[in-house]
């Protein structure tokens, strides 16, 4: 990603484990000199994950698909245009 300066996504879940695993996988990136960004794929509704997520890691949020339900996807356009 470095090498093409292409931005990091990080598609994750809004599960019971994703805290950890998710917050392993951006310490990794950041001192690999990425700066990630967010998308959970598997949104369940746990709106106490998605903001532990976002407080944790310190990455935006950029988008979140349903599961079960990839036509009703909603991701940032403020970051679909960069």
């Amino acid at each position: 990603a470095a090498a093409w300066d292409a931005e990091v996504v990080v598609v994750t879940r809004d599960t019971l484990g994703t805290l950890n695993h998710t917050g392993l996988t951006v310490d990794h990136l950041r001192t690999c000199g990425l700066d990630p960004v967010l998308v959970i794929g598997v949104d369940t509704g746990n709106h106490l994950n998605r903001r532990e997520l976002v407080r944790l890691t310190g990455c935006p949020l950029v988008g979140t698909i349903p599961r079960g339900s990839i036509e009703t996807a909603e991701l940032d356009p403020t970051w679909i245009g960069t």
